[in-house]
């Protein structure tokens, strides 16, 4: 009997309605001090949640290396730029804007608008074209004081893109105080 009415009410339930172009909300993000013999350190971890219509998220490493994405920021699919909170002004302004040297040894060398963007895999096999939802988790390791000083409130842009180049909303995450 309990059978029967589980069939019956999952027969009920329709495939989801999501748009073909990913949409993305802010979870969570998470700040650990790392301490290791070869790394002194703060992680970071951005979690969103997404949903996509057609379930074509994810780049394989070889689509990424093809066209249409190589050569174009498709060739990344998370996109995600950190901003720091000017004390001055209490406006967050974008690190790339910040002019910082990586390292003391390199000082031609500066963080650009794309220093953070990455890719994450599919989530599906191709063929399936069906609605998704879930949550994906950005992590980033960045060493003691480079590019964010201690005391420094930072927050990040985030968006990702499907395989059709569809780019979802972008979302602000909450702030995060580096030790």
């Amino acid at each position: 009997m309990l059978g029967v009415l589980a069939t019956g009410l999952s027969s009920c339930l329709a495939e989801p309605k999501f748009s073909t172009t990913p949409e993305i909300s802010f979870n969570n993000i998470n700040l650990t001090h790392i301490s290791s013999p070869t790394l002194t350190g703060d992680s970071v971890t951005v979690t969103i949640n997404y949903q996509d219509g057609d379930g074509d998220l994810g780049l394989t490493a070889s689509e990424s290396a093809a066209a249409p994405y190589v050569g174009t920021r498709y060739a990344q699919n998370y996109f995600v730029e950190a901003f720091i909170k000017d004390k001055a002004s209490g406006q967050f302004v974008s690190l790339a804007s910040l002019n910082r040297q990586k390292t003391t040894t390199a000082p031609i060398l500066y963080y650009t608008a794309s220093e953070y963007y990455s890719r994450f895999e599919p989530i599906t096999s191709e063929d399936n074209h069906a609605p998704i939802k879930g949550v994906l988790n950005w992590k980033f390791v960045f060493p003691r004081q480079a590019p964010f000083f201690s005391g420094e409130e930072v927050r990040f842009q985030v968006s990702i893109a499907d395989r059709a180049l569809h780019e979802s909303n972008t979302i602000t995450t909450a702030s995060v105080i580096f030790p």
